[in-house]
């Protein structure tokens, strides 16, 4: 490629010197050893460019390695790392495992509160209550008691009241109250009990001895053994062979 650029060079210069003569042949030899020489300077350039070999510009591994180590000098760093997201873990665990055992705990509750166990109070034979016996939750009571019942539960007795009784419902096995009886839903009266006052339901079931008026919001059922002395005043009413009222019957509709 050199060759042939100077040959064409020299072709040039012939022309120019039989062109414009000999006076100028000096001037433009020396133009052509110039520019033979910038020519000649750029074709080493270029083989030098192709000859040098390509340097290695990856970072060689040690270098990356210790650039590694810079950064995480050892694994002290790591290891505080993992113990505090141990730690964090276990905290979690820990505000979780209330809750775990809050919803393991809720069926049981449930079914506590289905049937009354965890709120149901019980009054002994033995004891003796003097003043109103107040709550909401369930009442056993076997004892005595001078005042009343006031209570948003069942109540279940075979004891003995000097007081009234206010209540969600009343089973009356064998017990005696005087005073008046009111509940929301039932009144059952088992045979052996006494009630020596006023009476009011939404169903009432007689099987025992009652002295004083009953209402009943719905339906009123007398069974063989029951005695009712007072006025009767009910929406329907089934009387069983054996029971015995002494008073007026009234029928109401609502």
């Amino acid at each position: 490629m050199f060759f042939i650029s100077l040959v064409r060079e020299r072709r040039s210069a012939a022309k120019m010197t039989k062109k414009y003569g000999k006076a100028n042949q000096k001037s433009w030899k020396s133009i052509l050893n110039t520019r033979e020489q910038l020519t000649k300077g750029k074709d080493e350039e270029q083989v030098k460019i192709v000859d040098r070999p390509l340097e290695q510009e990856v970072p060689k591994v040690e270098e990356a390695e210790a650039k590694l180590e810079e950064r995480l000098p050892d694994n002290q760093e790591i290891t505080e790392l993992t113990d505090i997201m141990a730690e964090k873990n276990e905290a979690e665990k820990m505000d979780i495992a209330p809750e775990i055992q809050l919803a393991e705990a809720e069926p049981e509750e449930a079914r506590k509160a289905a049937v009354g166990e965890d709120k149901k109070t019980t009054i002994t034979a033995d004891m003796k209550i003097i003043g109103d016996l107040e709550g909401c939750s369930d009442l056993e009571f076997h004892g005595k008691i001078t005042g009343n019942i006031i209570t948003e539960g069942y109540v279940n007795m075979d004891g003995k009241i000097d007081g009234s009784i206010q209540a969600l419902a009343l089973r009356i096995n064998g017990g005696v109250v005087h005073g008046d009886i009111l509940c929301e839903k039932t009144i059952e009266i088992l045979p052996g009990s006494e009630i020596v006052g006023n009476l009011q339901a939404e169903i009432v079931t007689v099987n025992g001895h009652i002295r004083g008026d009953l209402y009943c919001g719905q339906m009123l059922t007398l069974l063989d053994h029951s005695v009712v002395e007072g006025n009767i005043t009910t929406e329907s009413i089934s009387v069983y062979e054996g029971a015995l009222v002494e008073g007026k019957l009234s029928m109401e509709k609502k």
